[in-house]
């Protein structure tokens, strides 16, 4: 509703997808956090397991998948536009980050990454 009707100016449920979208970017920016650590445990990884939430754990992580799926329907592929900015490498997982425009690298290459020994090796060790 507008401002001059009473109401905020902008609509909420363009607030509340906005801010769904910005907890994928912290699950992506943030790995390391106790919260990306705790999905990660209990879903895997956003990547790898290409959105997808464990059945019977209804979360918050449910929510915010289904509104990036919803987004995707729509044409906008949210992951598209979340990138590691690489610096020196010391921080970015050769296989398992979204670094390279193509996309993330054990989901492309599932064999060789299958025979790798160093699975989280990081790209300044590589």
């Amino acid at each position: 509703m507008s401002k001059d009707r009473g109401g905020l100016g902008s609509s909420l449920y363009a607030i509340n997808r906005g801010l769904l979208v910005k907890w994928v970017w912290r699950f992506v920016s943030q790995r390391d956090s106790l919260w990306a650590r705790s999905i990660k445990a209990i879903h895997g990884s956003l990547f790898q397991s290409g959105f997808q939430v464990k059945k019977g754990h209804n979360s918050c992580w449910r929510n915010i998948i289904k509104e990036v799926e919803s987004l995707s329907k729509q044409g906008i592929h949210v992951l598209n536009y979340l990138r590691i900015k690489l610096g020196d490498g010391k921080s970015s997982k050769f296989w398992c980050d979204s670094w390279s425009n193509e996309g993330v690298l054990n989901d492309m290459f599932p064999h060789v990454y299958a025979l790798e020994s160093c699975k989280n090796i990081t790209i300044a060790d590589k």
